[in-house]
């Protein structure tokens, strides 16, 4: 008997959320796909803030609104 979790309505390495989404495990990582395509967001940011000016940042909620301020 297999270790992994038997799911009948999924196919290995692939779930059909809806019409349009659907995940697949590629390379051991969860992708989303919009209308088969990937969907690629950003994640991640890294900015260089100087300490003085570190206090202009305070009220920012998210990645966008760090990526408009720099």
């Amino acid at each position: 008997m297999s270790n992994k979790l038997f799911y009948p309505h999924f196919e290995e390495n692939f779930v059909q959320i809806s019409k349009h989404i659907s995940l697949k495990l590629e390379d051991g990582r969860t992708k989303i796909y919009i209308n088969n395509k990937l969907f690629r967001q950003c994640k991640a940011l890294i900015v260089n803030i100087p300490l003085a000016r570190l206090e202009k940042y305070d009220d920012l909620t998210s990645i966008d609104d760090l990526e408009q301020e720099t």
